[in-house]
Formats: structure tokens, sequence, C-alpha cells
């Protein structure tokens, strides 16, 4: 994401299927990107905490849509414009 201050954040985290702990990322990295350059970060210094979730009114599967994200000392927050982005199956003609 590219941020307010003119910083860049690069961060994902690999999960266990149906959890959304920390404790069961399986792997989490983050980078950021400022004027003095790029920090990289541990995974131990990588969390994310989803604090919406939207569920599909067409497969009642729940995803989190809204994160907390804390990057070593710093905390970010996204919001989506739209929560549904839930793939949709092709239609048959």
């Amino acid at each position: 994401m590219n941020v307010d201050d003119g910083s860049a954040l690069m961060a994902y985290s690999f999960r266990r299927k149906d959890t959304t702990s920390r404790a069961d990322a399986l792997f989490a990295y983050a980078s950021l990107r400022d004027r003095s350059g790029t920090r990289t970060f541990a995974p131990a210094d990588v969390a994310f905490e989803p604090i919406e979730h939207w569920t599909s009114p067409r497969t009642r599967a729940r995803y989190p849509v809204a994160m907390r994200i804390r990057v070593g000392d710093r905390v970010f927050e996204t919001r989506p414009l739209m929560p549904d982005q839930e793939p949709r199956q092709p239609t048959k003609r």
C-alpha cells in the first residue's frame, strides 16, 4: 500500500485454513520503504488482526475484509471500498 507520508508497505501472511489467530500463521513478511531505504521485518514483527468480517449471501463463506496490520512499531488499517470481492463462478450458457 502507498501511505500518505510517502512510504510504501508490502505485507502478507500465509495462514492455516479457517483460522485468524497470529499463532496459526505459517509465515508472515513485511517490507517498508521510505526515504531512508527499505526495511524488512521478521515474521515475529508482523501481525494481521481482522477488525471486520463480511459473510457472502451466495456461499455463506466468512471473509476478513478490514485488517489491522502491525509492522514493527507501526500500525496500519485497511478497509475495503466494497466488501463483496468474492470470485463468482462463470455462468453456463
